[in-house]
């Protein structure tokens, strides 16, 4: 009888192994794997962002890989929580000042601690501009001098660097 007891738990073992390697490689396949040849990273300020003329966008991704079609941009934020709007936007115009500099950046993935989000971008760089052109118009308005209106969320605060210095 304790024979076939150990023959249930190692079974049970065994199926329990199997499942977690299953959920893991579905998992990351489904959630923006990072895969391919890693060819370009930023090294923070002595790196010089790229830029695209036509749109006249600065922007420089974290990591770049090489795959199959293309290039894979990656943007870390080193905060848990949820991938947030302007967390999107910057991760698109970085892409879209890559594409200006000569790489095909096809796929942008955005990641936290906690969440990531893969952003295909199979389409024209036109069509990645649009979905930017609010924030870029934002952005040079803040540059230009003009006063912005705060929006802060409890949310965001919590994990803003400039949280004691907004009032």
């Amino acid at each position: 009888m304790p024979t076939l007891v150990i023959g249930y738990l190692v079974f049970g073992l065994l199926a329990v192994i199997a499942l977690l390697l299953l959920f893991h490689i579905f998992r990351s396949k489904e959630q923006g794997d990072i895969s391919g040849k890693l060819i370009w990273t930023d090294y923070g300020i002595k790196t010089k962002p790229f830029y695209h003329s036509e749109f006249l966008v600065f922007g420089k991704p974290d990591l770049m890989y090489k795959v199959r079609r293309g290039v894979k941009a990656v943007e870390y934020k080193h905060r848990m929580g949820p991938v947030f709007d302007s967390d999107i936007a910057q991760a698109l115009a970085a892409a879209l000042a890559a594409r200006g500099s000569g790489y095909r950046v096809i796929e942008v993935l955005v990641k936290t601690r906690s969440t990531e989000l893969s952003i295909d971008l199979r389409e024209s760089d036109s069509a990645v501009y649009r979905k930017l052109q609010g924030y870029v118009l934002l952005v040079r308005q803040a540059k230009d001098g003009r006063a912005m209106q705060k929006k802060p969320e409890a949310r965001k605060c919590r994990s803003c660097a400039y949280r004691e210095a907004c009032a």
